[in-house]
């Protein structure tokens, strides 16, 4: 999923103190995670992906978290996409199927705040005909990296790795989230399915639905990128004993360009109830460069 998810299972992450027991000498660390203080925090980070991204992987998602301690959000001083910047037309042909993105940091910005997220793409383990890449987003909360393959099944998420609050944990996917299929044309649909144990009786619960709707031109720095246009709908469920499940759901629209592996532009609604709760909240970012800094 996109990085509007990432920043979303951060926050529940930490409040529900998932990770509590999951390494016994790490008590302190799980008591602070579930705090019982409750304030409101902006969050920064965006996807491809994680879980149907992934990744990630969003930029300015507020949500409410009991692990903060400020009420006031940080600036980053940096300054908001103009919203022309964030503008797309339609495009003709077709951008291709997907690929393993250049490693280096790409940085994206809100449309509508100051708030900006880098997102990291290391080289994975890549060998049989298969190019892994791990693709790290960060936030203020902790950082999630999406361990994806890309080869002839398109790009698969096999993993995410969560740190937060001290604490470290792994999410191995069963069955492995299609991020996206080899093949991609409009009209092209997938779907996920798939859950991962965190520890003690905690799990994440990933579903989400994808569609290609169209082909859009979307420029970057003065270049104009054909680029698939996907309409998503996506939901987590976390549950962990002996408290109630964080529920999170969005629905959004994100340009892909396969050709880079990189999303250049999402916008997406999103919602949380349960442990957490979120009202309906919409937020949109783009990429600032197609070229990652070393």
């Amino acid at each position: 999923m996109g990085l509007l998810v990432i920043a979303v299972v951060l926050a529940l992450i930490g409040v529900a103190g998932l990770a509590a027991g999951a390494a016994d000498d790490n008590s302190k660390d799980s008591k602070s995670a579930g705090s019982a203080t409750t304030t409101t925090t902006e969050l920064s980070t965006d996807t491809s992906s994680p879980l149907v991204t992934a990744s990630v992987p969003s930029t300015g998602v507020t949500t409410t978290t009991r692990k903060t301690t400020a009420t006031t959000k940080a600036s980053t001083g940096t300054t908001q996409a103009p919203l022309a910047a964030c503008a797309s037309t339609a495009g003709a042909g077709n951008p291709g199927g997907p690929k393993a993105p250049a490693v280096g940091t790409y940085s994206y910005v809100s449309c509508t705040s100051d708030d900006k997220v880098n997102v990291v793409v290391s080289a994975g383990n890549s060998n049989g005909g298969v190019t892994r890449r791990d693709i790290e987003a960060q936030s203020q909360l902790g950082n999630i990296t999406a361990h994806d393959a890309f080869g002839g099944n398109g790009a698969v998420q096999e993993r995410a790795t969560i740190k937060a609050f001290g604490f470290t944990l792994d999410c191995d996917w069963a069955p492995d989230i299609t991020e996206y299929p080899a093949n991609l044309a409009v009209g092209t649909s997938w779907s996920a399915d798939s859950q991962c144990n965190l520890g003690n009786g905690a799990k994440i619960h990933a579903t989400g639905t994808s569609k290609i709707t169209g082909v859009a031109t979307f420029t970057v720095g003065g270049t104009a990128v054909t680029v698939w246009v996907i309409d998503e709908t996506k939901k987590l469920v976390i549950t962990a004993p002996n408290r109630p499940p964080s529920n999170f759901s969005s629905t959004g629209t994100k340009l892909y360009d396969p050709s880079r592996g990189i999303t250049v532009h999402e916008k997406a609604v999103s919602e949380a109830s349960g442990a957490v709760t979120q009202p309906p909240t919409t937020t949109e970012i783009r990429i600032t460069s197609l070229t990652p800094k070393a």
